[in-house]
């Protein structure tokens, strides 16, 4: 992942959302919470990347579901 960061190509930032989503989620199933909270968050920063359908809903969702399991109170926008 350390080589995605500070890529410019519109063609993938759209992709960091699900991509940090899916291994925060890893990260919470292997007990790493500090780290799963961190990539959550990641993924709530890149959520201006998607589209505003019903796979960024899902995406959303579970982004604040996954912020909520960790210890995440406020939503982010």
């Amino acid at each position: 992942m350390r080589s995605t960061r500070g890529t410019a190509d519109e063609r993938v930032t759209g992709f960091f959302t699900s991509l940090y989503l899916d291994y925060a989620h890893s990260l919470e199933q292997l007990g790493h919470i500090a780290d799963a909270r961190h990539c959550y968050e990641l993924a709530a920063r890149a959520l201006t990347a998607l589209p505003d359908d019903g796979y960024a809903a899902l995406v959303r969702a579970g982004v604040a579901a996954g912020r909520a399991r960790t210890g995440v109170d406020e939503p982010r926008t």
